[in-house]
């Protein structure tokens, strides 16, 4: 039976962790906002999807803040009862620290339930959800996002792009310049515009240039090629980075069922989040 002093503290505990997890929360919505607009600015994502990989970062992030965040709550709760002379009036009623360990254990019971489906399904279901949208944007980013007149370096210096605006109906990019070396030899290409294509019934995704010309082979190579162009395709699915199969992404009930030592020591690190709330509440 809760009594009325264990809703005291339970309620003076609960709003402490609120006020504790909006100010993490607000400086991590910082943090995570710049990156994000500085990936965006670079060409690596897509801009409409940077709201939606914002929501997904703060949503993971929320199951690792809150065992910190309610340690520091029940600090705080304990201290203030003891600054205004709380704890004396409850021992001078009879009641010992047990009736303070007491409803400390009240208010872990379901936050350590609320971080193990916060580690158990959110997690695993916003870290796979955000890489397959970081996936499907970065053909968009590489063409949306870049900016006009400025060179755009991508998968460590092998793909450089210049433009030097957009089509006149923003579909595409106008005067634009590619170097690559996915070859045996670099390839520089120029071509008066530039398109997403997507292959019917299928998903992959090509940059299509129109009406240009390629030179192929080193600067002052005699075997160098040349030639011009209607329509010059580059497979954006090799160029991108596509989606790693990252260990936070997988379910827990793969976790579960495998013996890698990896995914085992992943499977333990998501257990210790909620049993981390119900340690430090016995502290």
């Amino acid at each position: 039976m809760i009594t009325t002093i264990d809703r005291f503290f339970l309620r003076e505990i609960a709003r402490t962790l609120a006020v504790i997890v909006l100010v993490l929360g607000m400086a991590m919505l910082a943090v995570l906002l710049m990156q994000l607009l500085g990936k965006a600015a670079a060409g690596v994502l897509g801009q409409e999807v940077l709201l939606q990989l914002l929501g997904l970062e703060l949503l993971k992030t929320l199951g690792l803040l809150l065992p910190p965040a309610y340690f520091f709550a029940v600090l705080w709760v304990l201290a203030q009862a003891h600054q205004q002379g709380e704890m004396i009036a409850l021992e001078a009623a009879g009641h010992g620290p047990w009736r303070l360990h007491r409803a400390v254990l009240l208010s872990a019971l379901p936050l350590a339930l609320l971080v193990a489906w916060l580690v158990f399904q959110v997690l695993p279901w916003s870290k796979s959800l955000a890489l397959a949208l970081i996936a499907d944007s970065q053909g968009v980013g590489q063409l949306s996002a870049l900016q006009p007149e400025r060179f755009h370096s991508f998968q460590h210096g092998r793909l450089v792009v210049y433009t030097q605006g957009s089509t006149a109906d923003g579909s595409g990019l106008a005067g634009v310049f590619v170097r690559h070396t996915f070859g045996p030899r670099p390839v520089l290409i120029t071509a008066r515009e530039a398109h997403l294509r997507t292959l019917p019934d299928t998903t992959a995704r090509y940059v299509v240039l129109r009406d240009g010309q390629y030179v192929e082979g080193e600067a002052g190579d005699a075997a160098v090629s040349r030639g011009r162009f209607r329509e010059y395709a580059l497979l954006l699915d090799d160029l991108a980075v596509g989606p790693a199969r990252k260990l936070s992404a997988l379910p827990t009930a793969e976790l579960l069922a495998s013996g890698d030592p990896k995914l085992r020591a992943e499977l333990h690190y998501r257990l210790s989040l909620p049993l981390a709330v119900l340690a430090l509440a016995v502290v």
